[in-house]
């Protein structure tokens, strides 16, 4: 008698769940489900794209300070010097100096005296040469390229986006050995 009230307990309570459910999101198909899941995971990606855009022009600098003096590191320049400027940053090396900067494009709309912000530019001056980038990525691959003194900008990118899927992969192993 136990084991029957036990199993019409069971039964009722998935049915309760299953009516919630087909309550809250009606009869949908897992095609339907996960494309309401990429659709929100893609309004996410936008939201987030756009608080970086908001992100205020000090801490652009912190971070673009941190990934150089990272960089100097990791590629062991001790005999170059980094110095913060207010709008630009200056590495001294023995032999070659850069600066690089962080931008932010504005145009003012004559027909309604509005003021519209794009996405910034990153850029990097050596001498006279002045390169402009759109993300802070393909600015720290072509002063990794400087430095190096190399000329092939999308090897180096693609070296760098494979170190990055390799430490991804060593992280999630990490994670999963761990759990």
């Amino acid at each position: 008698m136990r084991i029957l009230l036990a199993i019409a307990g069971f039964l009722m309570l998935c049915t309760i769940i299953w009516c919630f459910r087909t309550m809250k999101n009606g009869f949908t198909t897992l095609s339907a489900d996960k494309e309401r899941f990429r659709q929100k995971f893609r309004d996410e990606e936008r939201r987030l794209s756009k608080e970086q855009r908001d992100i205020s022009r000090a801490e652009q600098y912190t971070l673009l300070e941190a990934a150089v003096r990272d960089l100097l590191r990791l590629e062991e320049c001790k005999d170059y010097e980094l110095v913060r400027d207010q709008d630009d940053l200056l590495v001294t090396g023995p032999e070659k100096r850069w600066i690089l900067s962080f931008r932010h494009r504005r145009e003012t709309l004559k027909s309604s005296s509005q003021v519209l912000h794009s996405p910034g530019v990153w850029s990097l001056r050596e001498g006279e040469k002045v390169d402009e980038f759109p993300g802070i990525d393909r600015l720290m691959c072509a002063f990794q390229k400087r430095l190096r003194g190399q000329e092939d900008e999308e090897e180096l990118l693609a070296e760098n986006e494979d170190l990055i899927a390799i430490r991804r992969s060593h992280q999630a192993r990490k994670q999963y050995h761990a759990q």
